[in-house]
């Protein structure tokens, strides 16, 4: 889980939805994601593999984007990555957007 728009705490309270939700969360709490200019959130497939876990997981968070990755790097482990983006109060609470 990967906070992909600034808002404090954010990748933590995902990665604590998420594991109640049955999923296991590699990361512990999340951390951030490489920058946050992140408009929307996406589900990242991993290495190219797994896009059932993906879309199991964007269907539980109600993220609509699904991304490929293809790389070799040895260091991922996990099969699925999400990033949460500036649209992140749409999934909590079905609105539009929150300006934050």
């Amino acid at each position: 889980m990967f906070n992909g728009c600034g808002r404090s705490g954010l990748a933590g309270m995902y990665a604590e939805k998420i594991r109640e939700l049955g999923f296991d969360v590699v990361n512990g709490m999340g951390e951030n994601a490489d920058s946050f200019d992140f408009d929307i959130s996406v589900v990242v497939v991993r290495k190219g593999k797994d896009r059932k876990k993906a879309e199991a997981v964007a269907h539980a968070l109600s993220i609509d984007s699904i991304i490929l990755q293809n790389t070799d790097d040895p260091y991922i482990i996990e099969d699925v990555a999400v990033i949460i983006g500036r649209d992140w109060y749409a999934l909590e609470h079905g609105k539009e957007d929150n300006t934050d």
